[in-house]
């Protein structure tokens, strides 16, 4: 009677864990090295792929945006939340109406999903 006691909650556990981790990697992505600049007219390019077992939608971004802290002014330049297909690869840019990368500059680009975030610095040239 125990033994089956066991079992049983050793298989609950599993139902109940497998569905709270394939959360977090359903929507999993990486960033390429290099996958990150800033181009020669300031625009921001950020190669996410979905390394994920299903799409990445726009509506999965809990963040997507560039900022550059100088003192204690900062700008925040949103980047188009754009769906990634499974197995597939997307160029996150920011749109016209958000502003440009400044030459010589530093910017933290922090994006990420539920399943996590990343946040990394690049210098626009």
């Amino acid at each position: 009677m125990l033994l089956l006691i066991t079992v049983a909650l050793a298989g609950a556990a599993w139902v109940y864990m497998s569905g709270f981790l394939g959360t977090y990697t359903e929507k999993s992505f990486i960033i390429p090295t290099g996958g990150a600049y800033c181009d020669s007219t300031g625009q921001f390019h950020v190669r996410v792929v979905n390394s994920g077992t299903t799409k990445i939608t726009a509506g999965d971004w809990i963040s997507a945006e560039v900022s550059n802290k100088t003192g204690t002014t900062g700008t925040v330049i949103a980047l188009v939340k754009s769906e990634v297909a499974t197995k597939g690869n997307v160029d996150l840019t920011n749109s016209s109406d958000t502003g440009k990368g400044q030459s010589g500059t530093s910017y933290t680009i922090t994006i990420g999903t539920i399943a996590g975030l990343q946040q990394f610095t690049i210098t626009c040239p």
